[in-house]
């Protein structure tokens, strides 16, 4: 089919661009950290409907930067935490808590919460920062649409695939870069119209595909956002 990365070095050069670019500005007490061997890494996409710039909190502490609109659609990237039990919360501007939970982050390990559905449970992931081989590119497709069966289907040289999302992660798997092609997200029930998402990424290259839904003037639609990790 198409190739997996399971090269597990260079985590450390991952990590400490993370402690320089990832960290708020706003708040720095989240990189403080004694090494480069005692920290993990956070990011965050909302998909909740209805709230505007919900506030992403660890151990009391937010870490949304004051430049980001965490509203549907919204995403923090990586930025630093101390390993260990963290009290996670994300609240909305009046201070009702949308969720709350403990979370034990492990040394080196990099994990984006997908926040999405009226319980607001999160898709959890560890990230695999390392880039992919020259030539290649890495996708993963993040289903967070609730309320309809989602299928996604994609020609790749000369192969065609589909799947019915069984999970709601898809991936993560790599393509060649050198190769531009679409993928094509349909509702078998009709309740949305099908949308194509264009593959052209540059080389190297890590991606996450969010697709999410949510309630515009002309009715419910599917939308997706790309996120170069």
């Amino acid at each position: 089919m198409f190739r997996r990365n399971k090269n597990l070095l260079g985590i450390l050069a991952i990590c400490i661009g993370l402690i320089f670019q990832g960290c708020s500005k706003d708040d720095d007490s989240l990189s403080n950290l004694e090494s480069t061997h005692d920290f993990s890494g956070l990011a965050a996409f909302n998909a909740i409907e209805g709230p505007d710039n919900l506030q992403f909190f660890v151990d009391g502490k937010l870490i949304n930067k004051t430049n980001e609109d965490f509203s549907i659609g919204g995403y923090l990237n990586h930025r630093t935490v101390f390993p260990g039990n963290r009290k996670l919360e994300l609240k909305n501007l009046d201070n009702q808590v949308f969720f709350s939970a403990d979370k034990k982050f492990e040394s080196t390990k990099i994990y984006t919460y997908f926040f999405f559905g009226k319980n607001n449970q999160p898709v959890v992931t560890e990230d695999d920062m390392i880039k992919p081989d020259a030539g290649l590119m890495r996708v993963r497709i993040i289903n967070l649409v609730t309320d309809s069966k989602l299928k996604l289907d994609f020609d790749y040289l000369s192969t065609k695939y589909t799947s019915n999302f069984d999970n709601r992660v898809f991936g993560s798997n790599e393509f060649s870069s050198k190769v531009n092609f679409k993928f094509r997200v349909s509702s078998p029930d009709k309740k949305y119209e099908s949308i194509e998402i264009p593959l052209d990424g540059k080389d190297r290259s890590v991606y996450s595909i969010v697709i999410y839904s949510s309630q515009e003037d002309e009715g419910r639609v599917l939308k997706y956002r790309k996120l170069e990790m």
